[in-house]
């Protein structure tokens, strides 16, 4: 009965397609020829009498111009200036230092003063020595696979599983792809966690239901929280008994991502680690902005009465996203 029961689970994942080394290196291979279009496809009316049919959304305006209470500003304000793309914008507050939020409306940081633990005392130190000791084992090239899990472990702050993560860096990465991982983009990536109270010197907005509200960030910010997400830092999120506080967000925290699964979830990190690859070669001094709008009841169009015409449609796969102007 026992053998029995262990077949059909093993046959129940095969057909799962469960996260292993092999599913996960097949199903790289078909993501490269997914980049290759089996024809030039166009249909539809021409993209640009589109763009041209319809109003075009006002400018931006200067940051300086900004009306502060609905936009949450991580960043100096700044009037952009073309022949000096290359200046970095600066975070606020950056010479008076972290000014905390600890509430319903902000992210609730790890680098926070109010965050404790069952023991009363803030983590924030200890959760920066155990960044310290693996970005100097990346930095002397001493660092394994086993060392970052400990790390993750140490402060997410239980004994999750990272099976898919341990799948992806050990079995998927080439030996040059892995080394790599484990000494430039993770040290890299352990300063960016480490400096997150310097980079973000305020917590950011959440943007609730029902609210016209705005949050502006630096590339390098948005870097340094994800960095945070990646360790597993953000408080009280991961909880086996998440907080109804937070019951309309998602966990920003890997943990989830990291635990056994399909075997999408690896490439998922993949692609996140790629993220993390790219910035660590050159981190972008952009600017970024999170809108959300909330439309009062009264005004929702009632669909089923609606006389108003679709748009038009334009299909092509001759082009990527990003290549269209």
């Amino acid at each position: 009965m026992t053998d029995q029961f262990h077949n059909t689970r093993q046959q129940i994942r095969r057909n799962d397609q469960v996260a292993t080394s092999r599913t996960s290196a097949t199903i790289d291979k078909s993501l490269i020829k997914a980049d290759e279009a089996p024809e030039k496809l166009k249909k539809g009316i021409l993209l640009d009498l589109i763009i041209n049919d319809y109003r075009h959304p006002p400018p931006m305006e200067d940051m300086e111009k900004v009306e502060r209470n609905s936009h949450t500003f991580m960043i100096s304000p700044l009037k952009y200036d073309r022949s000096r793309s290359y200046v970095e914008p600066i975070p606020v507050n950056y010479a008076s230092g972290y000014i905390d939020r600890w509430d319903a409306n902000y992210v609730r940081m790890p680098c926070s003063p109010c965050y404790t633990t069952n023991n009363t005392q803030p983590p924030w130190q200890m959760i920066r020595q155990e960044l310290i000791q693996l970005k100097k084992k990346c930095d002397a090239k001493l660092a394994t696979f086993e060392d970052l899990k400990a790390t993750i472990i140490k402060c997410a702050g239980d004994n999750y599983d990272i099976y898919c993560l341990e799948v992806l860096i050990t079995s998927v990465y080439s030996n040059m792809q892995r080394a790599q991982f484990m000494t430039t983009i993770l040290s890299n990536m352990c300063d960016l966690a480490l400096n997150v109270d310097t980079l973000c010197s305020r917590p950011p907005a959440l943007l609730r239901i029902g609210m016209n509200r705005s949050v502006t960030m630096s590339q390098r910010q948005a870097a340094s929280l994800l960095a945070c997400a990646f360790f597993s830092l953000f408080p009280y999120r991961s909880d086996r008994e998440p907080k109804d506080e937070y019951k309309n967000f998602q966990d920003p925290n890997f943990i989830k991502l990291y635990q056994y699964g399909p075997s999408q979830k690896i490439e998922k990190l993949r692609c996140i680690l790629h993220y993390f690859q790219r910035i660590t070669e050159r981190m972008p001094n952009g600017v970024i902005t999170f809108q959300r709008f909330s439309l009062p009841e009264s005004e929702h169009p009632n669909w089923s009465k609606s006389k108003a015409p679709l748009s038009h449609i334009h299909l092509t796969m001759s082009d990527k996203i990003e290549d269209i102007s």
